[in-house]
């Protein structure tokens, strides 16, 4: 749902298809052998594309080589550390995100553009079709299998792989190059007897310590590789051996295959100038179809439920009678009336597919747990001695499934409206501005709106824009320090919210609120790592 407030602006890496066809892509990793051939990019940049993972931005910018292409998955928000130090220094870079990578990445990161990718999965395929897409990628699990699902989507060729180390150099290695953070460290202990899953082979022939991790990685790259007819090169200094891949040195890889001048930055931006961002019309109106029938769905759920209680009173009553009820047609006419319309009301809970599919990871194990009771009473079910208790303990299930149902209704009743308001607000600033390009007002209502919203990118040019025209403007300070704020640029940020101050001193307890909010985030990673085997928390 907080994808669906920036994704419009962004573009599906499917209409990148064939943009580089037969053009050079070098697959950067973030394995500590890029230390060692890691300057050599910068000879590559301007005849090669280069899609790097996310871990390794860093170490790329520090040695002056910036990416075409950076991939991102990880969903939590801790993982946009990797990159928020350098962010300040990124240009011509775009990014490729799978659906979900945390929203902090892609509504922060200055890219030139944002690229989605969509597995299929039900509620990603339904999602991808809405916003215009046709192809769906097969699960990418890490970063560097994305690096290769988007260098084979833009068909380039050949796929050169560096610091895909796949495997440890030896015990006091790092998990990762210089310069990368959220690094591990080798396994300290001795191979057992047992090896299979901790050793690999290495490029040179060698045998290399390595996880069942790594290994798992490297039968997602073999197999795609082999169902692939590129040329796949493998240029990582050290490491496990990828098979189907030739083993050069990065500088023979480049000497034999980057050689002409390919332009791939003017042809991102020939793209950006021709290809319009995802058109959300189609998108927003299923939206607002699912609302009326999450609303309708509550009301059902409401209806079914003062039903059941009712029989359920009644059936009270009639056990305390006395009477042996023993089949559906003893009961009393009202009852089968009213256990009627109970299963015509689940029938119709039960049809709204669309809605529980997407609300299947909530309901899961609620529903589960309903199954679970179902197969306890069907023990009962053939037993007309027992019928009564059947009956009751069936009507309590329903009941039940009811419940695990309303909260994720709620749910999604208070997401699906909140995504609709934010793209009536925007389209409403949008159009004001378009009626007149110098509306303040409506330009900072909508810089507003991004904040709030932590669309930090689309808010920033606005914001440049109206300390420029409104230098008073306590609200444009307070949002420039908050978005320098996400990449780290605390001085920065701080000299905006004392402008901020200046301007109207009321604005002290709202940026206290952010910085406490901001603190508690940071608090809740210090609190994740200390978690972590082998990790000690250090204040």
């Amino acid at each position: 749902f907080r994808h669906i407030t920036t994704i419009h602006h962004h573009q599906l890496l499917e209409g990148l298809q064939g943009t580089f066809e037969n053009i050079p892509a070098i697959l950067v990793a973030g394995g500590p052998s890029l230390d060692k051939n890691i300057h050599l990019l910068k000879q590559a940049r301007d005849k090669a594309i280069i899609i790097a993972v996310d871990t390794a931005l860093p170490a790329l910018i520090k040695n002056h080589v910036r990416p075409h292409f950076l991939t991102c998955i990880d969903p939590n928000d801790l993982t946009f550390e990797k990159f928020a130090d350098v962010m300040p220094q990124v240009t011509d870079t775009a990014l490729i995100c799978s659906s979900w990578v945390n929203p902090k990445t892609p509504k922060t990161f200055p890219a030139d553009q944002v690229f989605w990718t969509f597995t299929s999965k039900p509620v990603e395929a339904w999602f991808n079709a809405l916003v215009g897409g046709t192809l769906l990628t097969g699960g990418a699990s890490t970063v560097a299998h994305l690096n290769l699902v988007a260098a084979h989507m833009l068909k380039c060729d050949p796929i050169i792989f560096v610091g895909q180390d796949l495997a440890y150099h030896g015990t006091d290695s790092a998990s990762h190059a210089d310069g990368t953070v959220l690094q591990g460290t080798a396994p300290k202990d001795k191979l057992s007897g047992h090896v299979q899953g901790e050793t690999v082979v290495g490029i040179n022939g060698e045998i290399l310590r390595t996880n069942r991790s790594f290994l798992s990685m490297k039968a997602f790259f073999e197999s795609a590789i082999a169902r692939s007819e590129h040329t796949h090169i493998n240029a990582t200094e050290g490491g496990a051996h990828i098979e189907g891949t030739q083993v050069l040195s990065l500088q023979d890889a480049i000497d034999r295959h980057c050689k002409t001048h390919t332009h791939p930055i003017q042809r991102l931006r020939d793209f950006y100038a021709t290809h319009p961002p995802i058109d959300p019309s189609r998108l927003l109106s299923e939206i607002a179809e699912l609302l009326i029938t999450a609303h309708k769905l509550e009301k059902t759920i409401k209806k079914s439920d003062d039903v059941a209680g009712a029989v359920l009173k009644a059936l009270t009553k009639i056990q305390k009678s006395g009477r042996r009820i023993k089949s559906f047609d003893m009961l009393p006419q009202q009852q089968k009336t009213q256990i009627n319309k109970i299963d015509k009301f689940h029938k119709d809970l039960d049809s709204s597919l669309l809605v529980w599919k997407i609300a299947e990871e909530i309901t899961m194990e609620g529903l589960k747990e309903s199954e679970r009771q179902k197969q306890d009473i069907s023990i009962l079910q053939n037993d007309p001695t027992h019928y009564m208790e059947w009956l009751e303990k069936n009507l309590i299930r329903l009941t039940d499934i009811n419940t695990i149902r309303k909260n994720p209704l709620a749910f999604l009743s208070d997401n699906l409206k909140q995504v609709l308001a934010f793209h009536k607000t925007e389209a409403a600033c949008l159009e004001k501005l378009r009626a007149d390009f110098k509306n303040d007002e409506a330009r900072l209502g909508l810089a507003r709106l991004y904040v709030e919203s932590h669309n930090f990118r689309l808010a920033e040019p606005l914001l440049k824009e109206l300390v420029t025209t409104q230098p008073e403007s306590g609200d444009v300070h307070f949002f420039l320090g908050c978005v320098a704020a996400q990449s780290n640029r605390f001085e920065q940020a701080d000299a905006c919210f004392r402008s901020a101050i200046a301007c109207h001193p009321e604005f002290t307890h709202k940026i206290d609120e952010w910085k406490q909010a901001m603190g508690k985030e940071f608090l809740g990673f210090a609190r994740y790592f200390k978690t972590q085997p082998g990790r000690e928390l250090k204040i």
